[in-house]
């Protein structure tokens, strides 16, 4: 769950890697993408992915957030790091 201003959004995944790393990750439809509150979600996990890694404890890694829709999921072909590469996430 991922405090905002307009409330309590949860996240489609949370995602482990391998590497240590920890990723919010939002999937939509290739007709939400563009929605005014997928548009609102996106910017605030986003914010939340950032203001996590910039306080967290030193040496652990960073948190990512991955936004994709219905292409990109497709397109990637069950790849995680083909998604990554897609989405441009960071």
């Amino acid at each position: 769950m991922l405090d905002g201003s307009e409330g309590e959004y949860h996240p489609d995944f949370l995602v482990a890697t391998d590497d240590g790393r920890r990723w919010v990750a939002e999937v939509k439809s290739d007709a939400e993408v563009g929605a005014e509150r997928v548009l609102l979600k996106r910017a605030a996990a986003a914010g939340w992915a950032a203001k996590v890694s910039a306080n967290r404890p030193e040496g652990s890694p960073p948190w990512g957030y991955v936004f994709a829709s219905e292409t990109d999921l497709r397109e990637a072909r069950g790849s995680w790091s083909s998604l990554l590469r897609l989405t441009s996430s960071t």
